[in-house]
């Protein structure tokens, strides 16, 4: 090849490695706002307010409800929650999913048991 087919293409390649770059910083800016715009401060105050309101809705949590699997009606009950706490439904919908991961993660350890462990040895939720 010659050296100036491997110049201009280098030089094309450093050019698009440029405008790839700045695309790249450009995306960077713009969801880190977006990010830190949906953030809500879940205070454990808060945290137990949605979980006493949850209590009334079983549709949201309790898969032998026949409305569980009513999209339309969950998405409205998260919408409700999200205007209570003055925030948008993606945020309580991440909350509800922490908040399950979360009981479900107790759940097994409670549940699980190493050999040769004792009664006395069994993990204990805070």
């Amino acid at each position: 090849m010659s050296r100036l087919f491997l110049q201009l293409t280098c030089g094309h390649i450093e050019t698009s490695l440029a405008k790839r770059s700045s695309i790249f910083q450009t995306f960077r800016k713009f969801f880190a706002n977006v990010v830190t715009m949906s953030k809500f401060d879940w205070t454990k105050d808060k945290t137990k307010l949605l979980i006493s309101l949850l209590e009334g809705l079983p549709h949201l949590w309790d898969v032998s409800q026949a409305d569980y699997k009513n999209r339309s009606k969950r998405t409205a009950s998260i919408e409700q929650l999200a205007q209570q706490f003055n925030t948008d439904s993606g945020e309580v919908g991440r909350k509800l999913h922490n908040l399950r991961t979360q009981f479900n993660n107790e759940l097994r350890k409670t549940r699980k048991r190493k050999s040769g462990q004792g009664s006395g040895e069994a993990y204990i939720s805070k």
